[in-house]
């Protein structure tokens, strides 16, 4: 079985020529094959060479160049100083490191080179990837065939850094912040460090790290970004851009239907809309009174299932921004009646078992607070389906009754079987069970 491999080469920074007629010689070595890597014939081995931040070019086909007791050949990459195929036509800075990844097979390496150019001997210096049955390495010789292996490594040596980022600026939306990587092509996996300038401290403090060429930020200040790849960040970092934080503008035109129980509201953004914009709707018995949080939204509708006074927030980057117009939402008349008896001041939160159990036509629950809180009962089918509220809304201290008559929200007949009902006061909760007989 052969294998075939697509050896493709780019070169960062300073692009030259690359001459399509490079000569090359190849030896047939038909007695230089290995079992384990399925080779019949070493000529027909192929590489994926990505020197990245290179533009595309044409395939290089590797060639084998030598065979160490059939354990092993080697595959010259055409870099040597020898004729119009020289490293230079390549565009490699001189003297500096640059970031390879290598493919054959399932193998993929990442190596960094730098071209010997201050050697002794120039002319002829190769770069070779040395396969065996074990995988490849990538190996630079000088024109006498001395390994330099200051010239090679697989890890980030000293003196190498992803290149900075460029084109900071604020983006569409005035909180967000934008910028270009420095490669052209063959982006590596490349993740980029948010900094805010620190006046007190007179120096950049680390914010959070970002896979994109965006991000927003939640303050006023100061802001740049490096870049950072293979644990390593750029040496220095690129122009900043300042940023006046906006908060999230408040939604418009709330309104509340009474006939489907929807609430509905307009988003304020002039631009496209935040991927990840969310809504808080929040409720109160008056419109002079407590508000608490009814729930959210991740679009601009929200069902309720209560009567009371609404108003909405959007929410950003967990920043809140101002408040809705205020709507009221009627609700089937109102909640079922909760009394209240204030006989004794309760001591802690309960909700006590209804009765009557299992019950037809309806039943009651009792529940008691022993402080001012924002408290609710909901009730869950057995799929844990929310099939209505008896309550939600600030309770004063005290014990409240409340009667269930085994209908949904919409006033639906639900059918025989177990019900859940969950009372919430605070970080209190406790369920109980309930058995509703059709």
């Amino acid at each position: 079985m052969k294998k075939s491999f697509v050896l493709l080469c780019c070169v960062l920074g300073m692009v030259g020529m690359v001459y399509a007629d490079c000569p090359t010689s190849v030896e047939v070595l038909d007695h230089c094959f290995w079992d384990e890597l399925g080779i019949i014939d070493p000529n027909d081995v192929e590489f994926t060479v990505q020197i990245e931040g290179d533009e595309s070019r044409e395939s290089w086909d590797g060639h084998p160049t030598d065979c160490d007791d059939y354990q092993q050949v080697s595959y010259d990459l055409d870099w040597s100083m020898n004729g119009s195929c020289g490293i230079q036509d390549y565009g490699i800075p001189q003297g500096e490191w640059i970031r390879i990844k290598i493919s054959f097979g399932q193998q993929e390496d990442v190596y960094y080179y730098k071209h010997p150019l201050n050697s002794e001997c120039l002319n002829g210096s190769e770069v070779d990837i040395v396969l065996n049955a074990d995988g490849f390495s990538l190996h630079v010789s000088d024109c006498e065939g001395f390994v330099l292996a200051n010239h090679r490594s697989t890890t980030p040596p000293t003196g190498w850094y992803p290149p900075n980022p460029s084109n900071m600026a604020t983006g569409s939306d005035p909180n967000e912040i934008t910028w270009s990587h420095a490669w052209e092509n063959n982006v590596p996996e490349v993740s980029y460090k948010l900094w805010e300038w620190d006046p007190d401290e007179q120096d950049y403090t680390y914010i959070k790290t970002v896979s994109g060429l965006s991000t927003r930020v939640t303050s006023s200040g100061f802001y740049t970004v490096s870049a950072l790849l293979d644990g390593i960040s750029s040496q220095q970092y690129p122009s900043e851009v300042q940023v006046t934080y906006q908060s999230p503008p408040a939604p418009t035109n709330l309104t509340a239907n009474s006939s489907s129980y929807y609430l509905s509201w307009n988003h304020s953004w002039e631009d496209d809309l935040p991927n990840d914009i969310t809504y808080k709707v929040y409720v109160a018995n008056t419109s002079g009174g407590s508000y608490s949080l009814y729930g959210t939204s991740n679009s601009t509708t929200k069902s309720y299932r209560r009567a009371g006074y609404f108003k909405v927030y959007a929410v950003l980057d967990g920043v809140m921004g101002p408040a809705s117009n205020i709507v009221y939402g009627s609700y089937k008349g109102g909640f079922p009646k909760i009394t209240n008896s204030n006989e004794e001041v309760p001591e802690s939160f309960e909700i006590s078992q209804n009765y009557p159990n299992p019950f037809n036509p309806s039943t009651q629950i009792d529940f008691q607070v022993p402080e001012l809180i924002s408290a609710s009962i909901k009730v869950y089918d057995s799929n844990g389906r929310e099939v209505t509220v008896l309550a939600n809304g600030i309770f004063d201290t005290g014990t409240y009754s409340v009667n269930w008559n085994g209908r949904d929200d919409f006033g639906n007949q639900l059918s025989t079987g177990l019900y859940f009902a969950h009372f919430k006061a605070g970080t209190f909760s406790k369920v109980i069970k309930m058995m509703y007989l059709r």
